[in-house]
């Protein structure tokens, strides 16, 4: 069986959140005879083995939206209801409406979700799902035996190790990831500002925007507050990049600062893949690479601390750890390899279940 149906959102590789989507459907158009994408946006088109056909899916347009899934979706499912499986990439929403309709068909479905919002669809969809695939343990927040973590798709060709030395000249901070109140970038402003009583050439570069309108408020709100510190030039707000310029900015950074108490953001990874220091309160990855302090309960001030103080030995063997765990249980072909398995296995009974 080498028939594919991907359900995800874009097929847009200028997306500046989604273009991975992209990537994963084009590597897992190598590993199947013909592959057929079911988008939420963009538009319809062939490509080599691949069928793209476009919902054109619009917020706030339900019943709109609900017809044209159907009908894009249906003929596809019912041609290839005999010898396909779908994979739903982080569309809990979809996936409910379709997941009753696979199993009706005989279609095995599998879902990624990493996420920790435990949304009613996630919860529908996981009743007709005969996996749900995520990165880590702690990153899918249903409790079921269909769950199997995998770890995350980062490509270590694009993101390479260039480790920043020495370690107590670590000032030049970033945060990359939506300016949205889930990413607590209150809290990151807040500890650099405090740390910079000691660090006053620590600086603070966010790079992405609000994601909706409630975000862009909060993040308009954020600004002012912190506009002394906009206006002295150690906080620095930047527009989202494509995510094929993320490694040169990367770059041109030392410390990653993250907030964000919830699943395993990819952003994480990818700093650690680079050979980039992260500071961050992230239960997942904490339990993934651990903290600079070595505590349970730790701060963003604690960390950095901590990261600074490290003898340069130290440091650098902790560094090339991190990186060694991101390249083993992280690396996209491990990820691609690992989600094959499980697409081609009747049992699915590959992977690390909880």
């Amino acid at each position: 069986m080498r028939e594919l149906i991907v359900l995800n959102y874009s097929m847009d590789d200028s997306h500046p959140l989604l273009s991975h989507q992209v990537d994963i459907a084009n590597l897992l158009a190598l590993r199947f005879n013909h592959v057929t994408v079911i988008t939420m946006d963009g538009s319809s088109f062939e490509i080599g083995n691949m069928e793209v056909r476009s919902v054109g899916w619009l917020p706030g347009r339900n019943v709109r939206n609900l017809w044209n899934l159907y009908r894009v979706a249906m003929p596809t499912l019912f041609k290839y209801r005999r010898n396909s499986v779908l994979f739903s990439h982080m569309t809990d929403l979809q996936s409910s409406l379709l997941a009753p309709i696979a199993k009706l068909f005989g279609i095995r479905h599998y879902l990624w979700y990493a996420h920790k919002i435990k949304s009613k669809y996630l919860q529908i969809a996981s009743y007709f799902v005969d996996k749900v695939i995520t990165s880590t343990k702690g990153s899918c927040p249903i409790d079921s035996a269909k769950v199997i973590s995998i770890g995350q798709a980062i490509d270590q060709n694009s993101f390479t190790f260039n480790p920043r030395t020495p370690n107590a000249y670590l000032f030049k901070a970033i945060h990359i990831g939506r300016f949205d109140p889930s990413k607590n970038l209150e809290r990151i402003f807040s500890s650099i500002s405090e740390l910079r009583k000691d660090f006053s050439e620590l600086t603070i570069t966010q790079i992405g925007l609000p994601s909706n309108k409630l975000a862009f408020d909060d993040a308009n709100r954020l600004q002012e507050k912190w506009s002394n510190g906009v206006s002295e030039g150690w906080i620095v707000i930047k527009p989202s990049v494509k995510r094929s310029q993320l490694p040169e900015v990367i770059s041109d950074y030392d410390v990653f600062f993250h907030s964000y108490f919830g699943s395993l953001d990819k952003t994480l990874i990818e700093a650690t893949m680079c050979g980039l220091p992260v500071v961050t309160i992230n239960p997942e990855y904490l339990k993934e690479f651990g903290s600079w302090s070595g505590k349970n309960d730790v701060t963003l001030e604690n960390e950095y601390l901590n990261l600074i103080q490290m003898s340069p030995p130290d440091y650098s063997e902790e560094i090339q750890r991190r990186y060694r765990i991101s390249l083993d249980r992280h690396s996209r072909e491990k990820w691609i390899d690992s989600v094959v398995t499980i697409l081609l296995s009747k049992q699915s009974n590959q992977g690390q279940e909880r």
